[in-house]
């Protein structure tokens, strides 16, 4: 039997979020998504979310035609995306795993307001206007491991972070769209 091994990415780099899981780490778990599945650390866009970045229904590909399968309502398999489950109202630890760790201005991470719409793409409209966790960092490149402590929304029922890394010397930032169900 010949040992096939996946295809590696050209330029493996960057970073995904760890905990709670990811739609791109689902995907790399469950070899599923295309592209995705070997390169769940590469979905990078402009920085500057809200006001920036990807585009409304594309928030969790980066606005990359190769990772749309995280776009979708369901995931590559036709299932409702999975939910990590979360406690509300509690202090968290919010992992990130950097491949190619950046100079960094900072993590934050949005939750998807009460009454959200979970049959249609994600939009900004759909995701509270503030962050409920921002992370500043001091221009410094963090280890692979990061790790942050923060109190989830005092919310119920199932809800999507999205996770967003900001690079400091680059006009970029990476994003990371979390399913998760707060209880």
């Amino acid at each position: 039997m010949a040992n096939i091994q996946p295809p590696q990415p050209k330029n493996p780099k960057h970073g995904y979020m760890s905990f709670p899981k990811s739609r791109a780490v689902v995907c790399r778990e469950e070899g599923m998504g295309g592209a995705i599945q070997w390169e769940p650390q590469s979905v990078e866009a402009p920085k500057g979310f809200p006001q920036a970045g990807p585009p409304d229904g594309q928030l969790a590909s980066g606005g990359h035609a190769k990772f749309e399968a995280l776009d979708g309502v369901l995931d590559p398999k036709g299932r409702v995306w999975k939910a990590t489950p979360v406690q509300a109202g509690r202090l968290v630890q919010w992992n990130w795993w950097l491949t190619a760790p950046h100079k960094t201005s900072g993590f934050e991470y949005w939750c998807t307001r009460d009454g959200w719409d979970q049959d249609a793409p994600l939009t900004r409209a759909q995701f509270d206007p503030l962050p409920f966790l921002t992370v500043q960092w001091d221009a410094s490149a963090p280890i692979q491991a990061v790790s942050h402590w923060g109190r989830t929304p005092d919310k119920t029922g199932r809800h999507a972070v999205y996770g967003v890394w900001t690079v400091d010397d680059t006009a970029m930032a990476f994003y990371q769209m979390c399913d998760v169900e707060l209880h």
